[in-house]
């Protein structure tokens, strides 16, 4: 991939190949996460939810009861039988957001395939919402909506590849840091253009941080620019 394609890019899947390498287990699990929490309102099922919040207590490093994990993870495998699995159109979007909750919680760091599954299950998960009879050629416009989203999920927890930010330390400042920290505990992403300022005034002049800071987002957890101020990987 170039980075031509890369800033043209309609399509999840190829970014994160690309990517594939270069990504810290903990960037991976946060953009399936991120995908998960882009339907919360589909996971009507208790389980699915919590293997996506053990999954996000994972990636911070906290203590996660195993018997929990594995009794949601029972609870979300739905799908015993292959034949049954190979037959899309029997699956509704209850099983497919279970299925991406899942595979957001077992994921493995060393592997890009769950997380791959994962955001692809999501985008199941959105058809069947609004055509639970299954898939129609009036879904292109559904899926390459979910796709442009997800994608903006890449490009908000990873950056551009081609053009690598040299991150100052002294813009690490308390004020920064602070606000970086407030942001990302409490997913307070209208706070973002504070931290562009806060940046500035540390002495930052670096217009793809600040522009991040400043732009529509979305923004989520293991954003780029806020990672980068908390000197997370």
């Amino acid at each position: 991939m170039t980075e031509a394609e890369w800033l043209i890019c309609n399509d999840p899947s190829p970014m994160l190949s690309y990517l594939h390498g270069k990504l810290s287990g903990r960037k991976q699990r946060l953009f399936a996460i991120a995908c998960c929490r882009r339907i919360w309102s589909i996971f009507s099922n208790y389980y699915a939810r919590i293997c996506v919040e053990l999954a996000e207590r994972l990636v911070e490093g906290e203590p996660v009861d195993r018997d929990l994990a594995e009794e949601c993870l029972d609870k979300c495998d739905t799908v015993q039988n292959r034949d049954y699995f190979r037959n899309e159109r029997l699956l509704n979007m209850h099983t497919w957001s279970r299925l991406a909750a899942q595979k957001c919680l077992r994921g493995e760091t060393s592997s890009l395939e769950p997380y791959m599954r994962c955001h692809l299950y999501v985008t199941e998960a959105v058809i069947r919402s609004k055509h639970p009879d299954g898939y129609t050629e009036l879904d292109k416009s559904i899926v390459e909506e979910e796709k442009l989203a997800q994608v903006l999920l890449v490009r908000d927890l990873f950056a551009n590849p081609f053009r690598p930010v040299a991150f100052d330390p002294r813009w690490r400042t308390s004020d920064s840091v602070g606000v970086a920290r407030g942001i990302y505990q409490h997913r307070a992403f209208d706070r973002m253009p504070i931290l562009a300022d806060a940046l500035m005034d540390a002495g930052c002049d670096d217009t793809a941080i600040l522009d991040h800071c400043r732009g529509l987002g979305p923004h989520v957890r293991g954003c780029w620019v806020v990672d980068l101020v908390l000197g997370k990987e």
